[in-house]
């Protein structure tokens, strides 16, 4: 806890600088600052390949929503300038060098680790109440080796020797044992990796497939744990909703509790500080009293205990707490988008029930439809962005941070409207 102060009395000016450690560990003095504690017994994935497609990133944030996800392992995201696109920014993104994977942390709650970042593959931990749990990301291009990813997944695994390993990984290769009809030269290399690292496939034999387009179908997506996983792996099912890419997503259960204890934090960054001095003076100087008068621990703990509670009501009456973040759909998706949805998904089904002689009329039917349904995504979101900065009368309100987040303060942009000689881009 860090605060700078500068106190004038009648006989003395102060200079305060406080940077406090807990000194008895056994200590909780600090327990009033935090706000309640969140549980939850599982922790919920999503695994997608977005196919590069911008539609299936702006949908992505309604799918982790309705499938209460806390981390999604995406391949092949919709990349422009070397950063991911369409992604909210509350979101901790991580992806690999070449940007073909990537781990996204939708909660900020989270606190995760990372472990490796690859060329092709990605890989955080996350501290559950029972054990560390790794997951890693990867992909592989059909026209890339295989080897490469593999050997790169490897060194992963190599690395946490009888650690609980999660893996999503599309890694384009044909194999009987998760679905397809035929074996090919990458399927016998993923398999001959997944017994040599002793690795158990969710996928089921009889799961839909992971990829569809027009009339080609595949299982390119696979979701490996290690053995000391299986028996935490709970849901492992391949989703119908629609996800605006080639790919469907999936959907990955672990078993492992988790806590979350936040902070209380205060809204500091436009100033206040003259409140909170006159909120804290009255404080300081039996604060002063209490440390100059400490003869062992004990003492020690009380006056730091002391200053620490009164810190925090100086704090609580001087500036606003921040609110923890809600997850919610973007500003532009409303209901109408939900219906558009659900009459998508009827259209596929239908298309999947056809027979013969109507099947080829019906997929048409469903493509033409799944196109109308991304087209009309992709004009939403731009328009209701639009619409969003059309309608803002505060210059600096939702609008502003979300196109500048933290990067440019309100007094900076005064600045450089003021500095008219040079652009600004």
């Amino acid at each position: 806890l860090h605060f700078d102060a500068f106190l004038k009395g009648k006989n003395r000016k102060i200079f305060l600088s406080i940077r406090l450690v807990q000194i008895n560990p056994k200590l909780n003095s600090i327990a009033i600052n935090k706000n309640p504690q969140t549980s939850q017994d599982t922790i919920e994935l999503l695994q997608i390949n977005l196919g590069k497609a911008k539609a299936a990133s702006d949908t992505l944030q309604t799918a982790a929503k309705k499938f209460n996800a806390d981390f999604v392992l995406v391949q092949e995201p919709y990349v422009h300038e070397e950063k991911l696109q369409g992604l909210p920014g509350t979101w901790n993104i991580l992806p690999s060098n070449s940007k073909k994977a990537a781990i996204l942390t939708t909660k900020t709650i989270h606190k995760t680790t990372t472990i490796a970042v690859k060329e092709n593959t990605v890989a955080i931990k996350v501290q559950t109440e029972k054990f560390p749990l790794t997951i890693i990301s990867a992909y592989s291009s059909p026209y890339a080796n295989i080897q490469d990813t593999l050997q790169e997944i490897q060194e992963i695994i190599t690395s946490l020797a009888g650690g609980k390993i999660l893996i999503g990984a599309d890694l384009n290769g044909h194999n009987t044992l998760w679905g397809y009809r035929d074996n090919d030269t990458r399927g016998n290399d993923i398999f001959d990796f997944i017994l040599a690292n002793s690795l158990f496939l969710n996928n089921t034999q009889d799961a839909p497939p992971t990829f569809q387009l027009n009339d080609a179908k595949g299982w390119p997506d696979l979701t490996l744990c290690t053995q000391e996983l299986i028996q935490d792996m709970g849901e492992w099912k391949v989703l119908e909703e629609p996800s605006s890419s080639d790919h469907s997503y999936i959907r990955i259960t672990v078993s492992a509790p988790l806590h979350h204890h936040t902070m209380k934090r205060y809204k500091t960054k436009y100033g206040n500080y003259a409140k909170l001095t006159k909120n804290l003076s009255t404080s300081i100087a039996p604060a002063i009293e209490a440390f100059q008068a400490a003869r062992n621990q004990i003492d020690l703990n009380a006056a730091t205990t002391f200053l620490q509670r009164e810190i925090i009501k100086a704090c609580d009456r001087s500036f606003k707490t921040k609110k923890q973040k809600i997850e919610s759909n973007p500003a532009w998706y409303t209901s109408e988008h939900d219906i558009l949805k659900k009459r998508l998904l009827a259209f596929k089904r239908r298309s999947q029930r056809a027979p013969s002689d109507t099947r080829a009329t019906a997929q048409l039917t469903y493509k033409k439809e799944r196109a109308k349904y991304i087209n009309r995504i992709r004009k939403d979101k731009i328009n209701g962005w639009k619409g969003f900065c059309t309608k803002a009368t505060n210059p600096y309100g939702r609008h502003y941070k979300a196109a500048f987040r933290k990067a440019v303060l309100p007094s900076q942009l005064v600045a450089l409207a003021n500095n008219r000689h040079k652009e600004v881009s």
